[in-house]
């Protein structure tokens, strides 16, 4: 079997392409003639399904990060105090004053605290109770690193043509 019939064959896997060239026949008359030459290519394998879930991912991730930075740069950071446990040492209860001395209580999640421990908290002046959160790193910033790892892996799986689940047989 010739190599052009087994490309052929698997065409699923390979595109053929011709080059026509030309080929200078004289060297005063400026004659030309046409040349065909077979060049074998590997086809680029895209999962479309992963790309656009990579690419929806990417564009929450970049809202994301953009609210992030937005909160990070208004908001206001204050010293609050752990004032009870809430299901265990990772979820105490906070009690801070704002700037206006409004008294907020929050629940806290993703840190080790006791009772009576100082604790940062960070809120937005124009609607601390609904934006106070604990002033962390895993806090701020744990939704947006998490959204970009997923958004990097469908966006690799759809750039390289990996599947979801293997084949079998």
């Amino acid at each position: 079997m010739d190599v052009r019939n087994f490309i052929m064959t698997h065409s699923s896997h390979f595109i053929l392409t011709s080059i026509l060239t030309w080929d200078n026949v004289g060297e005063n008359d400026g004659a030309f003639q046409l040349q065909e030459r077979s060049v074998v290519s590997k086809t680029l394998k895209f999962n479309y399904g992963a790309l656009v879930i990579g690419l929806c991912i990417a564009i929450w991730t970049l809202f994301s990060l953009s609210g992030q930075i937005a909160f990070v740069k208004s908001s206001v950071v204050t010293q609050g105090k752990v004032v009870r446990l809430n299901y265990g040492e990772h979820h105490p209860q906070i009690l801070f004053v704002t700037q206006t001395g409004e008294r907020i209580s929050i629940p806290g999640s993703f840190v080790s605290a006791e009772v009576g421990d100082s604790v940062r908290v960070r809120y937005d002046p124009d609607n601390p109770r609904a934006s106070a959160v604990i002033d962390s790193f895993s806090n701020l910033w744990l939704e947006t690193l998490i959204s970009s790892v997923f958004m990097i892996a469908f966006l690799y799986a759809g750039l390289t043509g990996q599947e979801f689940r293997p084949r079998y047989g």
